[in-house]
């Protein structure tokens, strides 16, 4: 199966499915939904948790009705009627992602960076650092601060200026001054 949407989370949130590309979403909590159940799509979360993650303050009953509210949202948005296969999977204890059904630049991101990691030649691990570094358009999620994602804006960014220093690095011993300078 093709991915049927690709999920961007570097640079800030945008979404690409099919024809339709969405920048803006119905609360911020959606969005932070949304690019939670995105970050991790090789697994389900529990409800409950989701819950306690994006609306601590709200109690059992609002909580439930806030994320019911956001998946219904995310629905009608990322779905098509009649679409063979759904994106989002949800039942009464958890909800998901269909990781078949997406792509998302940062697993694009990480993809590239193992691949220079296992390069046989210079001109593979070259390119391959240079994908990685195109890949990255800025910290993940700027602007939100919920608690998963400060670490993992780290890490990321981490990777990014590795992965810089090493083609930088790379080019310049290969002699090409003109492709390091930028």
């Amino acid at each position: 199966m093709d991915a049927l949407c690709r999920i961007e989370l570097l640079g800030g949130l945008r979404v690409q499915c099919r024809e339709r590309r969405i920048t803006r979403f119905r609360t911020r909590k959606t969005a932070a939904l949304l690019a939670y159940l995105a970050y991790h799509p090789q697994r389900t979360h529990a409800r409950e948790v989701l819950i306690e993650r994006l609306w601590p303050e709200s109690g059992a009953e609002s909580g439930r009705s806030r994320l019911s509210q956001a998946l219904t949202w995310l629905r009608d948005q990322l779905e098509e009627p009649g679409a063979p296969a759904p994106l989002l999977v949800a039942d009464r204890f958890s909800v998901g992602l269909v990781p078949a059904a997406l792509i998302t630049d940062v697993a694009e991101f990480e993809a590239a960076l193992r691949a220079a990691g296992a390069a046989d030649g210079a001109a593979a691990r070259v390119s391959a650092l240079a994908e990685a570094v195109a890949l990255y358009r800025g910290p993940l999620l700027p602007g939100y601060y919920e608690e998963w994602i400060v670490p993992e804006q780290q890490r990321l960014d981490e990777q990014f200026f590795q992965a810089l220093r090493q083609l930088i690095g790379a080019l310049v011993e290969a002699g090409d001054f003109e492709r390091a300078l930028p």
